[in-house]
C-alpha cells in the first residue's frame, strides 16, 4: 500500500496549457556562515506558478521534474534541470538532466505533472512507518531466544 502511495501520491496534475509557462527552476547558494559546529547556507529559489488541473494555482520552488503521461499510454520522466522550447505552435522541445531533447506535440500529451513535494513526505512517512513496523515485530517476536533450548 505505501509503495503505491509514493507511485501516485507524489505528483500533482497542472493543465497542459501550462507547458508552455514552465520555465528551468533554479536553486542558488547564496552564501554561508560558520558559527562553531554549526554551518547555515542561504538559498535562493526560483519560483513560478501553474494552474493545476482542477483550477487552483500552484507554486513550483526551484528545480523540478516533469512527467507526461501521453494518450498512447506511454509515461515519461523529465529530470531537472528542465528546458522546455516551443518550437512553432503547439510543437514542443523539452530538454533535461538525463534524456536527449525530446519533441513533443500538445494534442498527443494526455497529462502534465509535477513534482508535490507534501505529498512525497506524506509518502516517504507511510514506507518508514511500514519498515519500522517491520523492525519491531522482528525485534519482539522474531528474534525472541527460545527459553526451551536451554
Amino acid at each position: 500500500m505505501a509503495f503505491t502511495l509514493a507511485q501516485t501520491g507524489c505528483w500533482t496534475p497542472i493543465q497542459k496549457g501550462e507547458l508552455s509557462r514552465l520555465k528551468t527552476g533554479q536553486t542558488n547558494v547564496l552564501g554561508s556562515s560558520t558559527s562553531g559546529n554549526t554551518t547555515t547556507t542561504v538559498y535562493a529559489l526560483s519560483s513560478q506558478t501553474v494552474t493545476k488541473e482542477d483550477g487552483t494555482l500552484y507554486q513550483i520552488n526551484g528545480t523540478y521534474n516533469l512527467r507526461l503521461t501521453f494518450t498512447n499510454g506511454a509515461m515519461t520522466t523529465f529530470d531537472h534541470p528542465i528546458g522546455i522550447e516551443e518550437t512553432e505552435a503547439g510543437k514542443y522541445t523539452i530538454k533535461s538532466g538525463a534524456l536527449p531533447p525530446t519533441a513533443v506535440r500538445l494534442q498527443e500529451i494526455q497529462r502534465v505533472e509535477v513534482p508535490d513535494p507534501k505529498a512525497t513526505g506524506w509518502a516517504v512517512a507511510g514506507a518508514g512507518g511500514v519498515a519500522v513496523l517491520g523492525i519491531l515485530i522482528y525485534a519482539f517476536v522474531l528474534a525472541k531466544p527460545d527459553s526451551s533450548l536451554h
